[in-house]
């Protein structure tokens, strides 16, 4: 399971030739595994604060010129550096990517795109397509994002390669500073602009730069033309409240967590969590799974009786498993294909049998959440 590790870097680290050598700023973002020889996690630390909804976010401003187009304005912080006091680094040779998402697509994330800007004069959060992020080296073009290209979700791009060095002794393998630029700044209203990234390797041992390991998401938010007190006072809590109204497990939005939100989940075990299936994957691990499903019934789903959580077999969601409500429904529909918990698909895979649902409620007869 993917998780945040939180913690202020202290020390000095080697940069290439093609990286700003500098001291690393508490402000960047610290990364790297929690295993080098086995990682199952690729963590991040150092952040500013935490959204409402848990997504940790990173704060910076706009106001240096962008040394690509001198009549622009950007920045290249936070950068993103490794630290062996925390544990976290990552092996050589493997390759960093930053992916920024589309926070829309989960309502939890509190966003409204790929690029989400924090308008003022409406106080609220718009869309937005106004930045780039560039490499900081001019020989590798290729890394050049545009916000059309933000826009379609063509949006993973190469950090760094994990490498040794000298000053891998000190704690330190990787130190990467991305350009990040306001585009048309002069027609750019003043505001905040905020993407939500995540992290991934492609830690070995394929070498085709597949995928291997994923970050938690984060929000990355810059200050443009506002004064500090209004970036604290109005545009941080606007992306830090953000989502904070939605129910957790309320996925079709109506305000409660009720048999429509469970039978999200018929059907769809084992799915990619992407698309619309993002929300259900409520352990974060990228696949709408038992653990979600179980999760839903055991803690979030709402019942009759005015509790909140129930047992596998609370066909008729009143909170209590018995004969007369639930078991009855069930037999009922031995032996078909259905698509709802109501019909007696406890375990989600979209059939009603004795081994995976009979036996589940059978195991929770007498069952209350009201005890």
């Amino acid at each position: 399971m993917r998780s945040y590790f939180l913690a202020a870097a202290t020390a000095l680290i080697f940069c290439s030739t093609n990286c700003h050598a500098q001291a690393p700023d508490p402000a960047d973002v610290i990364l790297g595994y929690n295993d080098l020889s086995n990682p199952t996690e690729l963590l991040i630390a150092a952040m500013d604060g935490f959204t409402a909804t848990s997504v940790p976010y990173f704060e910076d401003v706009f106001g240096v010129p962008d040394p690509f187009l001198p009549d622009d304005f950007g920045t290249n912080d936070p950068g993103f550096i490794t630290n062996a006091g925390l544990n976290l680094l990552v092996n050589e040779d493997d390759q960093i990517f930053a992916n920024v998402l589309d926070a829309s697509q989960n309502p939890l994330w509190g966003g409204v795109g790929y690029v989400n800007f924090y308008n003022p004069a409406e106080d609220a959060i718009e869309g937005s397509g106004r930045l780039a992020f560039r490499s900081n080296s001019f020989a590798a073009p290729s890394l050049t994002l545009n916000g059309g290209e933000i826009e379609s979700g063509d949006t993973s791009r190469f950090v760094d390669f994990g490498r040794f060095s000298v000053a891998n002794s000190s704690g330190f393998g990787l130190h990467r500073h991305l350009l990040i630029d306001l585009l048309d700044d002069a027609t750019a209203l003043p505001g905040a602009y905020g993407v939500l990234v995540e992290l991934q390797s492609d830690f070995g041992p394929s070498p085709d730069g597949e995928v291997d390991l994923t970050s938690e998401p984060f929000w990355i938010i810059w200050n443009h033309q506002m004064s500090n007190a209004d970036f604290q006072n109005l545009a941080l809590p606007a992306f830090i409240n953000a989502g904070s109204s939605v129910v957790l497990g309320d996925f079709d939005q109506d305000g409660d967590v009720d048999l429509a939100d469970l039978d999200r989940y018929i059907g769809n075990l084992g799915m990619d969590a992407i698309g619309d299936l993002q929300a259900l994957d409520l352990n974060a691990n990228g696949v709408v799974d038992s653990e979600d499903f179980q999760q839903h019934y055991e803690q979030l789903v709402e019942t009759s009786n005015g509790g909140k959580g129930t047992f596998a077999g609370d066909i008729n969601l009143d909170g209590t498993v018995n004969v007369l409500g639930d078991a009855f429904a069930l037999v009922g529909n031995l032996g078909s294909q259905v698509t709802s918990w109501s019909n007696g698909d406890l375990n989600g895979d979209a059939t009603v049998n004795v081994l995976g649902d009979a036996f589940l409620l059978v195991a929770n007869l007498g069952n209350s959440n009201a005890n």
